[in-house]
């Protein structure tokens, strides 16, 4: 999928009466627009727990080429 551009806009948590200035990229595609986890945890309309996850830094290639392993990827 290929990004048009991007824009900013101002959308309110209405629970919070607060305004937050939010980064969209722009699809030709008609989609269902989304927030990203970081903009949805200044928000404040989510938490993330992260001392209850592991996290993954990277990945190393080897003999395993993932996207023939896992297509859905």
């Amino acid at each position: 999928m290929k990004a048009l551009g991007t824009c900013k806009l101002l959308l309110e948590n209405p629970r919070a009466s607060k305004k937050y200035r939010v980064r969209f990229v722009v699809v030709e595609e008609e989609l269902t627009p989304l927030l990203s986890r970081k903009a949805a945890e200044k928000m404040k309309l989510l938490t993330v727990n992260y001392d209850k996850f592991e996290s993954v830094s990277g990945v190393v290639e080897g003999k395993h080429d993932i996207l023939q392993d896992f297509p859905d990827v």
